[in-house]
């Protein structure tokens, strides 16, 4: 299902920048920093990336200059970001992935998903 929170970032601008900040990575889209807290993951066709792997970093500094073209939420699983070549974000909704009250969140967007 598409989540709705986070559907608004495909409004902005491409990715601009990509900070990795101690234990969570930030997205700059124009006005908006999505901040990304749990387990991350990478999806470039077959591959599913962790940062654990090798090459992990490279394929998410490849955002840059892309477009969130749909951010989708499978409930109590992951939420997903689909970037305009076909790369993909992956963000656990396990609880047994949490680190704190957030996934994800974007201080300019209506509400942090939980």
């Amino acid at each position: 299902m598409n989540d709705p929170a986070y559907e608004r970032l495909t409004e902005t601008k491409p990715v601009s920048e990509v900070r990795f900040v101690q234990d969570y990575v930030q997205f700059v889209l124009g006005p908006h920093t999505l901040s990304v807290y749990p387990k991350l993951r990478v999806s470039i066709g077959k591959r599913v990336l962790s940062p654990a792997d090798s090459g992990f970093y490279d394929c998410v500094c490849t955002l840059i200059g892309q477009n969130l073209v749909a951010a989708t939420r499978i409930e109590k699983v992951q939420l997903e970001f689909l970037f305009s070549r076909g790369t993909k974000l992956l963000v656990s909704l396990r609880p047994e992935d949490e680190v704190g009250p957030e996934s994800a969140c974007c201080p300019k967007l209506p509400e942090p998903i939980s």
